[in-house]
């Protein structure tokens, strides 16, 4: 029988494992609270008889591409005329790119729209900058935000709007925001967006709607929801200390008594990112932004949130959900020296139980719920059978590795939210056709590291910084506990050890394909089943008819879709 020591070494080896079992049990229940309370449709109130004021805020930063699909998409959201206004927050640099945004909103103001294009002198506070300097030059009653990688379909402020208001008309003064459900133009174009399109799914969905029924509070996800203009004055606006800055401001809205709501029903398109590099990008500035919410909200949560202890718990539980990451990192980093020293559980029915049992329920428990769930967010709700739904199942094997790949990165990330807390300067914003990692002093900080790295993957043009240093040393970590461990006549743990070095090493390979003339070293993923998005998305676009003015008529419905926003989602 085990001695005391053995056991004391067991529970300190296994703390980061068993804090992940905590977050696991946690959220399996919010996936079945979702299945027990949340997956009824929610129901709108009506409209008044006089329509409120929207503006609809577009911001966007050198998106020459794609800015004619979403600015026409904009404008022609069914909605009076006199009570509808279009607000392009171009941060663009560019001259060429800004006569093009001056040129597409003039052709729909001169057909009768209220579109104008709003610029900064100094581009200050990226996208919450952007958004706060909009939100001063409208008097609208409703601010609608839409990211440059979305298209809202013309009914999108018909569904929306009502929301706000009871089944007599009158207003709900205490809901601050409406978010809608994000839906998907290519998810079947890469294992990338496969592995997108399940987490996504999973987060709007199930998450989102178990929140706003339990708690009447989900945060702003970036893009594709609606705002009451005076929540956003109530709240004190727009600021930038986050990354996170649309969960910075749907927490300021909760803490003052406004609550916010999800709609699983109204579905916006939106193209997911098909570059590796971009899409860790977001992800590191989503990961560090949680990170610096923790720090500037965890006091609030219990001194300012009038509500009980359980849905404060339940809160907390949401924001500390990225602390996943580095758990996850320090288990891999310490499931070596449990295999070598022998504090691990042996049997092997007990070892399945423990190790292999929990994660595995999780993992198939909510890739079954998001797929049969999420049937709406795809172009043919009702052309969905059982072989489209194993087939879609088939996303949890690119979910697993792609994820596994991002350890070290996202580790990094909410470490450098928590240390260094929240942000006293602007920061360079995500762009498209360069690199969108954070530049920082690494060359000066690690010379040596630096020079291998360049060495390595010196043909593509990304900016290093200290974690991808960190990503090449946790891949090197691995490798060798791999060759010691088979040495030793271990079976199992090397290859696990190899599976780990190797899913982190695959992405760094990708590190530079937002470049246009990067090559994939591999693309292997079949074309889209479900065609939502047609390769005249441009020209389709730009004959959308440009106004609709009557009450009640319906708009035509958006195309496609820009790779992932400049301005990352959060």
């Amino acid at each position: 029988m085990a001695g005391s020591a053995w056991w004391g070494s067991f529970l300190l080896s296994h703390l980061p494992y068993f804090s992940i079992l905590a977050f696991l049990a946690l959220a399996m229940l919010e996936r079945l609270g979702y299945m027990l309370i949340a997956r009824r449709p929610t129901t709108a109130g009506k409209l008044p008889r006089k329509f409120p004021r929207v503006c609809i805020q577009v911001p966007m930063y050198e998106e020459v591409a794609v800015a004619k699909r979403v600015i026409a998409a904009a404008c022609t959201i069914s909605w009076p005329r006199d009570r509808f206004e279009v607000q392009v927050l171009d941060d663009s640099q560019d001259q060429e790119t800004k006569r093009f945004v001056d040129k597409v909103a003039r052709k729909f103001r001169n057909n009768g729209v209220n579109c104008h294009v709003v610029r900064r002198f100094r581009r200050t506070n990226l996208k919450a900058g952007a958004l706060e300097e909009g939100r001063i030059q409208t008097s609208a009653d409703f601010v609608a935000i839409f990211n440059a990688g979305f298209l809202p379909t013309a009914d999108y402020l018909e569904q929306t709007v009502p929301h706000f208001y009871t089944d007599q008309a009158m207003p709900l003064d205490s809901l601050a925001m409406v978010q809608a459900q994000w839906g998907h133009t290519n998810h079947n174009e890469s294992m990338l967006t496969q592995s997108q399109s399940l987490w996504l799914d999973d987060l709007h969905t199930l998450q989102m709607s178990w929140r706003s029924k339990v708690l009447g509070f989900v945060n702003f996800t970036g893009s594709a929801a609606t705002w009451r203009a005076q929540a956003l004055e109530d709240a004190g606006g727009w600021k930038s200390e986050s990354n996170a800055e649309s969960a910075d401001l749907s927490l300021r809205a909760l803490f003052i008594g406004y609550t916010t709501k999800f709609v699983k029903e109204i579905v916006q398109p939106a193209e997911l990112p098909v570059s590796y590099t971009i899409f860790k990008s977001q992800q590191k500035r989503c990961t560090k932004g949680w990170a610096q919410i923790l720090r500037m909200h965890a006091r609030d949560i219990f001194a300012e949130y009038n509500a009980p202890f359980l849905k404060r718990m339940i809160l907390l539980f949401q924001i500390l959900q990225p602390l996943q990451w580095l758990l996850w990192m320090l288990w891999s980093l310490l499931l070596p020296l449990v295999a070598q020293f022998g504090i691990f559980v042996s049997s092997p029915f007990s070892a399945f139980v423990l190790y292999v049992a929990p994660a595995m329920a999780w993992l198939v428990t909510m890739t079954t719920l998001a797929t049969m769930q999420t049937r709406f967010s795809y172009n043919e709700p009702d052309d969905f059978s059982n072989m489209r739904a194993m087939v879609r199942m088939g996303r949890l094997v690119p979910f697993v590795l792609i994820n596994t790949g991002m350890l070290p990165l996202q580790a990094c990330a909410w470490l450098e939210g928590i240390i260094l807390g929240p942000q006293t300067t602007s920061s360079d914003a995500v762009t498209r056709l360069t690199s969108i990692l954070e530049e920082e002093e690494m060359a000066t900080q690690f010379p040596a590291i630096t020079l291998l790295l360049r060495r390595l993957f010196g043909r593509f043009k990304t900016k290093w910084n200290w974690c991808m240093a960190v990503e090449a040393l946790y891949a090197a970590y691995h490798i060798v506990w791999a060759l010691f461990l088979a040495a030793q006549g271990y079976r199992v743990t090397p290859l696990l050890e190899v599976y780990a070095a190797a899913t982190v090493l695959a992405l760094m390979l990708y590190y530079g394909d937002d470049d246009v003339n990067w090559r994939y070293p591999i693309r292997c993923w079949p074309n889209s089943e479900y065609e939502w998005a047609s390769d005249s998305a441009e020209e389709e676009a730009a004959s959308i008819p440009l106004v609709a003015n009557k009450r009640g008529k319906k708009g035509r419905g958006t195309t496609n879709t820009s790779e992932g926003s400049t301005y990352g989602a959060v």
